[in-house]
């Protein structure tokens, strides 16, 4: 029957939203790990070789990734528990955790 096609069409639609939440939670998982595990090795990097690591090229990757939580908030704010409690740990730099805490300062 048409009412039962209805349903199959909605339902359908229903799965293929939930996928493309999902996808879009992992990639913005995945983004975040990446600017952290490359900030990380650069404050790392500088540090050892005795190097200022406030370069120009860490200046414009903490920009991208600022740019990153603000045209993508909607989704990060779903995201900031999981954030806070996977990634965004104590025992990640204070410079890169500045960034996350700057982000969640917004809504309070």
């Amino acid at each position: 029957t048409a009412e039962s096609k209805s349903a199959d069409a909605v339902k359908e639609k229903t799965q293929k939203l939930r996928s493309a939440e999902e996808f879009q939670r992992n990639l913005l998982l995945s983004v975040f790990h990446k600017f952290t595990i490359l900030l990380t090795e650069h404050l790392l990097t500088s540090e050892a070789e005795g190097r200022d690591f406030n370069s120009y090229w860490y200046k414009w990757v903490t920009g991208r990734f600022k740019q990153i939580f603000l045209s993508q908030s909607d989704e990060v704010w779903k995201l900031c528990s999981e954030l806070e409690t996977s990634l965004f740990t104590n025992d990640i730099d204070s410079h890169i955790l500045e960034i996350f805490h700057q982000f969640r300062a917004l809504r309070r």
